[in-house]
C-alpha cells in the first residue's frame, strides 16, 4: 500500500458520484421577486424609526408587556415595597419598645 500525501487531491468516480449528490441534495433555491426591495424597505422604517422618541418609547412599553418582563416587573416592585414597608417601619418599633421599657421603669414620666 503506498502512503496517500495528505497535499495531493485524489481524483476517483466516487468523489465525482459524492460531489453530485451534494450538489443535488442543496437545490438552488430562487428569492422571490422583490425580496431584496423589501429588505432595504423595512432597514429605511426601522432607520427612521430609530430616530423618533416616540416609537423608542413605544417599543420599550411593547417590551415591557412581554409576559416575561411583566411578570419580573410585577415581582420586583413587590420585593420593593415589602422591603421599603419593613424599611420604614423599623423606626416605629423601635421608638414604641422604647416608650414602653420608659413606661415600665417609670410609669409617671411624661411622654416625649
Amino acid at each position: 500500500m503506498t502512503p496517500v500525501n495528505m497535499n495531493t487531491p485524489v481524483s476517483s468516480n466516487d468523489d465525482l458520484a459524492l460531489r453530485r449528490i451534494v450538489r443535488d441534495a442543496h437545490p438552488d433555491a430562487q428569492l422571490p421577486p422583490g425580496f431584496s426591495a423589501a429588505v432595504w424597505r423595512r432597514i429605511q422604517i426601522h432607520a427612521d424609526a430609530g430616530a423618533n422618541w416616540g416609537s423608542r418609547f413605544d417599543r420599550l412599553v411593547d417590551w415591557c408587556f412581554l409576559p416575561r418582563h411583566a411578570l419580573a416587573g410585577m415581582a420586583s416592585m413587590i420585593i420593593l415595597g415589602v422591603l421599603a414597608g419593613w424599611l420604614t417601619s423599623q423606626p416605629d418599633t423601635f421608638r414604641s419598645s422604647q416608650e414602653h421599657y420608659l413606661a415600665l421603669v417609670n410609669p409617671y414620666q411624661a411622654k416625649p
